[in-house]
């Protein structure tokens, strides 16, 4: 019967259409990119099933980072790619996948967080903590430390928001919609992507301009465009 219901609601459903003036680019670096995030990938075994590669290969993350970050310089696209591969796989395994909350819940989110806070991996690492570290070291190597902070501020409340998702998930009934708006706000990982924006263009946004109220809008409504179009699409795959 609920099934029924949400296929109701879901045919129902009118997706608006967003029509952005800008010209469409990608880096000429794609497919070298490519290749080295699976190299990556590989290095620090993350693939950890023959299902999880051919996913992988199929997403092509390291083509959505060149999509995403066309004017980016090399080295920093390259992290780049391999951050939003760790990043699928980590959140589909550490997130998503939860079926009952465990210590090992904890402990895998809590590593995330200490990597930023702390700049070092636990000894021993949970799985997917070296690549982590192995990012953020780039990523604080190449940023200034405004940006990193941007974007560590947005990891860490992905993480944390995290947790929230899987108690919601582990609950017989779902939050209501406000609740749910602000934990999907930092689930998403829109806000540590779109910090690397700015050294990815070569900008230098100020923090009295990245923080004002009317850019800060700016930023919720793209995640909230993001974040629905991707639920959207979720919703047809897990319903059927």
């Amino acid at each position: 019967m609920e099934k029924q219901r949400l296929k109701a609601q879901l045919s129902s459903l009118r997706v608006p259409l967003f029509s952005v003036p800008w010209p469409e680019q990608c880096s000429n670096k794609a497919e070298v990119i490519e290749a080295r995030m699976m190299k990556w990938a590989d290095e620090h075994n993350l693939l950890v099933t023959n299902e999880y590669r051919n996913r992988v290969i199929r997403t092509r993350y390291g083509l959505l980072a060149a999509r995403c970050y066309p004017n980016a310089g090399d080295e920093l696209l390259q992290v780049i790619a391999d951050y939003l591969v760790w990043f699928f796989l980590i959140d589909d395994l550490f997130v998503d996948r939860v079926e009952v909350a465990t210590d090992e819940t904890i402990r895998n989110l809590t590593a995330m967080v200490d990597v930023l806070d702390l700049n070092v991996a636990g000894s021993p690492p949970v799985f997917g903590e070296p690549a982590w570290l192995d990012v953020c070291q780039r990523l604080r190597r190449l940023l200034q430390a405004e940006t990193f902070e941007r974007f560590a501020q947005g990891m860490r409340l992905w993480a944390t928001t995290a947790a929230l998702q899987i108690l919601n998930h582990l609950r017989p009934t779902s939050v209501g919609i406000r609740e749910y708006q602000t934990i999907r706000r930092h689930t998403s990982g829109m806000n540590p992507c779109t910090s690397l924006a700015d050294a990815a263009n070569k900008g230098s946004v100020q923090a009295c301009e990245f923080y004002d109220a009317d850019v800060q809008t700016l930023v919720r409504q793209t995640n909230n465009i993001v974040c629905w179009a991707n639920d959207i699409q979720s919703l047809r795959i897990e319903i059927h």
